[in-house]
């Protein structure tokens, strides 16, 4: 009987690992922005024309604004390509951010601006337990280690893991962030729009369970 017992045990425990991961899903199809809906904090701008795709790139001319999934998320791997045009300047990747649409919506953000990529914020209240005592609308997490971005005209990558209530920030294969006890359970994921052209591709999410 102990040795039927550990038999099914064994089969058990093999099942288990065989089981199929979660598979990635592309946000961005590489042809236009449906599942994405555009804000901009300047209402005599269009969307439609500082937000477009072009040979399977989303452009974001650099207009105070965003492009945020219709979707939610709550646990996931999400990679990201992002590149400079032109002279780098500023933008960011949105984690479980929160509705209403707004300049300063509350959610985390990593950071892409030059210089700083790989840097974590906490916008319009959301915080962490690294930064839970600390006041302001805008609450940073410094970056771990030494700039690892690549210069302009040149892709980018970054991934943004949030499990639970942590979440990891890896810029170019260099570990740059950590941080726990995230305030936010879930929410849409945006990528930022703030002063100049940045170029997105390959927006990739991958569901994880605790």
């Amino acid at each position: 009987m102990k040795t039927i017992t550990k038999l099914i045990a064994c089969a058990a425990i093999t099942l288990g690992s065989c089981a199929p991961k979660p598979a990635a899903i592309e946000l961005f199809n590489g042809t236009d922005l449906t599942g994405w809906v555009g804000y901009l904090t300047a209402d005599s701008l269009d969307t439609a024309k500082e937000f477009t795709v072009r040979d399977g790139v989303i452009c974001l001319s650099g207009p105070m604004g965003y492009i945020r999934t219709e979707a939610t998320y709550t646990d996931y791997k999400l990679e990201v390509e992002w590149r400079w045009p032109g002279e780098p300047t500023n933008s960011g990747i949105f984690q479980r951010m929160q509705l209403p649409d707004q300049g300063l919506p509350q959610c985390f953000e990593c950071q892409l601006m030059s210089g700083s990529a790989g840097d974590l914020l906490g916008l319009a209240g959301a915080r962490t337990a690294e930064i839970a005592d600390r006041s302001g609308s805008v609450v940073v997490i410094p970056k771990i280690s030494g700039s690892s971005e690549l210069p302009a005209g040149q892709w980018n990558r970054a991934e943004i893991v949030c499990l639970g209530g942590e979440i990891t920030v890896t810029i170019n294969d260099v570990l740059q962030n950590k941080a726990t006890g995230m305030s936010l359970p879930g929410g849409h994921i945006a990528l930022q729009s703030e002063g100049g052209p940045v170029e997105f591709r390959n927006v990739r999410l991958t569901p994880m369970a605790l």
